[in-house]
């Protein structure tokens, strides 16, 4: 699978913690949207000479679980953290009439809606 690396030359000293803080939005309260971004596999965000954070979903045990992992490593990759923040879905295919989608074919669709709620940890129980 291909694998695409994009580096940003941040010649701003404020653009680094801007996108610092967008990421650990991510890291927090927008960390579920990684479970709807297929394509998107990874976001890593390493400056130089410090912290190294990324963000993944896994796959959980089932089609019906997935977990959210945050990771963080010092530059020196001595100190690090991994946080999993597991979900379960629901999925439910549903119906579009024909009408709906194109009024000009017969044939009828279908798309998948994906619910993700928090699972309950061990440390939040």
């Amino acid at each position: 699978a291909g694998r695409t690396v994009l580096f940003l030359p941040l010649r701003e000293p404020g653009l680094a913690a801007a996108i610092g803080r967008e990421m650990e939005e991510l890291e927090t309260q927008g960390r579920a949207t990684m479970l709807f971004l297929k394509r998107l596999q990874q976001i890593e965000l390493a400056p130089l000479g410090a912290r190294a954070r990324t963000l993944r979903c896994e796959a959980g045990a089932d089609d019906a679980t997935s977990v959210v992992v945050v990771e963080e490593v010092a530059a020196d990759g001595a100190d690090a953290r991994r946080e999993e923040h597991p979900y379960i879905l629901h999925r439910h295919e549903v119906p579009i009439p024909s009408t709906v989608a194109a009024p000009a074919v017969s044939a009828s669709f279908s798309t998948q809606l994906v619910l993700a709620f928090p699972a309950a940890t061990a440390a939040s129980a």
